[in-house]
């Protein structure tokens, strides 16, 4: 589809400050927080970044974030099993 045709199919779609555009974003976000590989990382990055605070050594932190990205491949696989 070139993109005169683009624009000839969805032109009269404005998805600048539309219920629309909010709704996807919604529905994003939505899916985003419900994914576990989401979640995996979120944790991750938070222990590292509060690991000096929370008084965990690097070698714990370190372990944790191994662990995670452990889980959040073994999630890409398993999803990826799943679609087929």
């Amino acid at each position: 589809m070139t993109k005169k045709n683009h624009r000839m199919w969805f032109g009269h779609i404005n998805l600048k400050n539309s219920t629309m555009q909010k709704w996807i974003i919604y529905q994003t976000l939505k899916r985003m927080v419900s994914s576990r590989k989401f979640l995996y990382t979120v944790v991750g990055i938070i222990v590292q970044l509060l690991s000096d605070k929370w008084g965990i050594d690097p070698a714990t932190s370190q372990s944790i974030l191994y662990s995670l990205i452990a889980l959040v491949l073994g999630q890409g696989i398993a999803d990826a099993a799943k679609k087929q």
